[in-house]
């Protein structure tokens, strides 16, 4: 097998250009992570981790399954280099903007114009890229559930290897999760400081999703418009209507373009569901494929085990390359994971249901993993995993949260003392822990305790 890529290149400049491109992402990883407590002191690991992860891809993923199968990166590389040959000439009648695949080319093509492309400097940018995305992600995170150290979700997001490998490689992942990101910044940033100031990433990370997966953004936005509209949040128990008016708004242009380009018979839950199975039988062929003889059970009741396929698959005994065997060992760690948040589900919905963005997490995750779920191919669905693990693991890890305080705190603190504090007891001001607190003082009244 080569180790090498020979890929059309329009020469060390544009090798060059790329890679100056992705040291500005770098940077501003660094720029934007610093501001997050106990993220950056992961940084130089992170960056290391995803070159290391840059060096794999590009030495042995890429060259491997280009010489056995094929790459959909291959083609959005070559036709990326043609359309910005097209539009330095001046020919952008040639350029055809589309959504789904078609929009892949028409991205990689912008950032070719200006010096051509190589697809070394092309991976090399899209490994920093993978950061940027975990890196803003992590801080929608922090910005919004600040109660305790999110330390533990900091690494997953950074050094789960499924995480990183995609959102580096070229091509559809990387977009999309970089738009995800965005989106997820944009509806915690709305949660906390207002509508207007998380307008902007929500927009431009809807853009990118939509343009790619617009039915993973329809997802998103539902999800926010249904945390915006939940009733009671801790002690702030007033809705964010504004919002969900704007969101719904949202919903109601995507889904007739959701509909038309998934191509829905009618706009029913049957003719959804009809369609989602038809989709997951494309994928049931390949090495990677499992439960072959089930492609003709169509029922309601097949969602579920879609939806334990997408956590589980594949099992460690189904590994037949490095591949898939680290795939399975990723399994190993999510269960354990979710084996944990089930022995805390109290406190994990004591969490959830007192955070907006938690609420957006779970049901982005919920709702992802039932559309998701007819995906009969393992390669399929751990690329497509990627997706929903920063959601799930927000959720999962909110256990860590303990609302309940030992009532002698009140014997040695003074109550204005306490009110004047940004922080009280470990729990940052506006935080569930420091609720709690507020609502324990008020019981007890305004008394030197």
């Amino acid at each position: 097998m080569p180790l090498t890529l020979n890929w059309q290149s329009d020469g060390a400049v544009a090798c060059i250009a790329l890679i100056v491109y992705a040291t500005g992402v770098f940077t501003a990883c660094v720029a934007l992570g610093s501001k997050v407590q106990g993220l950056r002191r992961l940084l130089p690991s992170a960056v290391l981790w995803h070159l290391i992860v840059f060096l794999f891809l590009s030495l042995w993923v890429l060259p491997f399954y280009a010489a056995q199968t094929g790459l959909d990166a291959y083609g959005y590389h070559h036709e990326g280099i043609r359309l910005a040959n097209a539009i330095r000439a001046g020919h952008f009648e040639e350029v055809s903007l589309g959504l789904g695949t078609a929009a892949v080319p028409v991205i990689t093509a912008i950032l070719y114009t200006p010096f051509g492309g190589d697809i070394y400097g092309m991976l090399f940018f899209c490994s920093a890229l993978s950061l940027l995305s975990a890196v803003i992600i992590i801080k929608a995170f922090a910005k919004s559930y600040d109660t305790v150290s999110g330390s533990r979700y900091y690494y997953y997001i950074l050094f789960l290897p499924s995480i990183a490998m995609w959102t580096s490689t070229p091509g559809k992942d990387s977009i999309v999760a970089f738009g995800i990101a965005l989106i997820a910044y944009g509806v915690a940033t709305a949660f906390k400081n207002g509508l207007v100031r998380g307008l902007l990433p929500l927009c431009c990370g809807l853009t990118l999703v939509a343009a790619i997966r617009i039915h993973i953004a329809l997802v998103l936005i539902v999800a926010a418009a249904a945390a915006a509209l939940w009733p009671q949040i801790g002690s702030q128990r007033k809705s964010r209507r504004g919002m969900a008016a704007l969101l719904i708004g949202m919903i109601s242009i995507l889904v007739p373009i959701t509909a038309s380009f998934v191509g829905l018979r009618e706009l029913t839950a049957a003719s959804a569901v009809e369609r989602q199975f038809e989709f997951g039988d494309k994928t049931s062929s390949g090495g990677s494929a499992f439960d072959q003889d089930s492609s003709s059970d169509r029922s309601l009741a097949h969602i579920p085990i879609g939806m334990w396929n997408l956590l589980a698959r594949p099992y460690p005994w189904e590994a037949h390359n490095p591949n898939v065997a680290l795939a399975a060992a990723e399994n190993i760690l999510i269960f354990w994971l979710l084996a944990c948040a089930l022995g805390s589900a109290r406190h994990v919905w004591s969490s959830v249901r007192a955070n907006r963005y938690l609420l957006f997490c779970t049901f982005t995750a919920v709702c992802l993993l039932m559309i998701l779920s007819p995906f009969r191919n393992a390669g399929t669905i751990s690329r497509e995993r990627v997706q929903i693990l920063p959601f799930l693991l927000a959720v999962v890890l909110a256990r860590n949260v303990k609302r309940r305080l030992p009532s002698r705190i009140f014997q040695r603190n003074h109550v204005e003392q306490w009110r004047k504090s940004q922080t009280s007891y470990g729990f940052p001001y506006g935080s569930v822990g420091h609720y709690d607190v507020l609502n324990r003082v008020l019981r007890k009244g305004d008394r030197r305790l």
